[in-house]
């Protein structure tokens, strides 16, 4: 088989429905064999009733259950549930340019070098854009930015999730994805794609962008609020040291100084010297900007996760 698309998905039925619509408009070559897996992540739904509905109208797709939650834990799971020469991932929240899965094909065979290749992905705000300056935050909603050119990227440029494929022995080479990052539950970790590719990086692989391929990204109204995004950048700070310490274990007296750090870092801007006089405290803390808050949150988020790992009994390193 030339491709096997994967998208995972956890309790979004509706949203499921309008990805496998877009899906089954999309445009092949005569000849062309693809599938597309659908791994249900557990959901409490009825994800498995619209799937069944497109399936008997499409045999290219198929239904699998993954009971272990997280998107790590699907993501593999349709790694081995697929036969595809290429594996491919997108969302369950994106519509698909008709000329998707062609592009992807072709990039591989045009570049042959490429083990893994990433399209362009182009955010929809389904109801008005973010409450945020959108530079700040592109890359949250799956925004590469990187161009109109086709060219090969290098590490720590990487294809996001919504929009990514590698050939077949590349997981034979780097492994899966990381069952410590990813989205989990109502969490919003992240990170695993990439730690992911970093691991391709370190092995010589080649990645390569093609602006062709593009898939756009559906994004609803609650996830454009201050509230979601401030969560977002605790939760990057909580990733981010994730990752660093399966590069590298940190001691635990250099995650505790660490930790001590960000605390202090935080506590600077959110107290400043008004922590006895409560009306000028007040004053201050309504003077700090959207951007300030998403910093001291990500610093909270690292110093969060690195008393965690410095605390953790037994510790085990992670080697990639």
């Amino acid at each position: 088989m030339d491709i096997s698309i994967i998208v995972c998905t956890h309790n979004r039925a509706k949203t499921l429905k309008e990805t496998l619509l877009s899906f089954s408009q999309l445009k092949w070559h005569k000849g062309t064999s693809y599938e597309l897996l659908v791994v249900d992540n557990n959901s409490g739904d009825n994800t498995k009733a619209v799937v069944a509905k497109f399936a008997r109208e499409n045999p290219n797709i198929r239904y699998v259950v993954e009971d272990k939650v997280g998107l790590s834990h699907a993501r593999n799971r349709g790694i081995l549930e697929t036969q595809g020469n290429i594996a491919a991932f997108v969302d369950d929240d994106i519509a698909f340019d008709e000329c998707w899965g062609q592009a992807i094909l072709q990039a591989f065979k045009d570049y042959e070098l490429a083990s893994c290749v990433g399209g362009k992905n182009i955010p929809v705000f389904l109801e008005g854009s973010p409450e945020w300056k959108i530079d700040d935050v592109a890359g949250f909603y799956g925004d590469t930015r990187f161009g109109e050119t086709p060219k090969f990227i290098e590490f720590p440029e990487y294809p996001f999730g919504l929009n990514m494929a590698c050939k077949r022995e590349v997981f034979s080479k780097v492994g899966l994805f990381s069952i410590d990052l990813g989205r989990y539950g109502g969490s919003l970790l992240s990170g695993e794609e990439a730690e992911f590719f970093y691991r391709v990086n370190m092995a010589g692989l080649k990645v390569f962008y093609t602006p062709h391929a593009v898939i756009h990204h559906r994004i609803p109204a609650e996830r454009t609020k201050a509230r979601w995004i401030l969560r977002r950048f605790f939760y990057q700070g909580v990733s981010d040291v994730i990752f660093e310490q399966m590069k590298g274990r940190q001691s635990r007296q250099e995650l505790f100084r660490s930790a001590l750090k960000n605390f202090s870092y935080a506590k600077r801007y959110i107290v400043g010297d008004f922590l006895y006089s409560p009306r000028k405290l007040r004053w201050h803390l309504k003077k700090i900007k959207p951007e300030g808050w998403a910093d001291i949150l990500y610093k909270i988020g690292r110093m969060r996760q690195e008393l965690a790992d410095a605390v953790l009994p037994n510790r085990k390193s992670i080697k990639i």
